[in-house]
């Protein structure tokens, strides 16, 4: 007999289909902002190349204030393959800010 925690997606390693088949069928628990490994599976790369164009300022993007996350914004993303140019706002406290200019 199985247990209801082994057919938890806890258990069986798939958090991020779950997480992804939940804001398809909610779209008010939508996130409002993608990560590293989203936007590497959206461009169809690696999450090095998505971390390294970030570190050139390449790819839009946020880093917040003395954080080491980057957080992406899916219209600026889709803006910015469209061939929208970047401007980048430096933050205090090393944060940054890349994002296609309007």
């Amino acid at each position: 007999m199985t247990s209801v925690s082994d057919k938890s997606p806890y258990a069986r390693g798939d958090i991020r289909n779950t997480e992804s088949d939940l804001t398809t069928r909610h779209p008010s628990l939508r996130l409002p902002y993608l990560q590293v490994e989203d936007v590497a599976d959206l461009l169809g790369c690696s999450k090095r190349t998505i971390h390294e164009r970030a570190r050139l300022g390449q790819i839009p993007h946020r880093r917040p204030p003395s954080a080491r996350r980057l957080l992406f914004v899916e219209s600026e993303i889709r803006a910015w393959l469209d061939g929208a140019a970047l401007e980048t706002v430096e933050l205090p406290r090393g944060g940054r800010v890349v994002r296609p200019q309007a």
